[in-house]
């Protein structure tokens, strides 16, 4: 039993060793990983620091050229807003002609409309009184009928009374 108990211990003495060196390297790692990112994000800043001072020199030691860009950046800018107006007055105008012929056009459609309703109530009001009338004769008949059957019914009870006492 106390061998069992020996190599139990000695396992589990394996085990705690072999996760305090994966929790080792883990932190190592990321401790290198940390540093890496650290120095690429230095790479890059420095970088574009560069490329800024590389500018600047550029554009001090060629005042003409960037006088020469300014003018022309602001004559394209200049440009571009005579253009956007232009269109935005063109498109207004444009918009306000097709929007006087679709309300004439709404409008006649309208009227159209209107007086198609107009025609369809008419005929469907005579129509109406058309058929009231067939209905109201209808009524007359079947009136007439249920007085006959009436009759016929009084005439069968009394009928029937007179057999009884004979």
């Amino acid at each position: 039993a106390t061998e069992r108990e020996e190599r139990a211990r000695q396992a589990r003495r394996v085990r705690r060793e072999r996760v305090a060196r994966n929790a080792t390297a883990f932190f190592t790692l990321r401790r290198a990983k940390t540093a890496l990112d650290a120095w690429v994000r230095y790479f890059h800043r420095a970088k574009s620091q560069r490329h800024a001072l590389r500018s600047l020199t550029i554009r001090w030691t060629s005042r003409h050229t960037a006088v020469a860009w300014r003018t022309w950046a602001q004559r394209v800018a200049e440009s571009k807003l005579f253009r956007r107006t232009c269109t935005r007055v063109v498109a207004r105008y444009t918009h306000n002609s097709l929007a006087r012929g679709f309300y004439t056009w709404r409008k006649c459609v309208h009227q159209q409309v209107a007086a198609s309703l107009e025609a369809r109530v008419v005929s469907l009001q005579s129509h109406l009184t058309v058929n009231e009338s067939e209905a109201v004769a209808q009524l007359r008949d079947a009136d007439a009928q249920i007085q006959q059957h009436k009759a016929a019914i009084i005439l069968l009870r009394q009928s029937r009374k007179l057999h009884a006492t004979n």
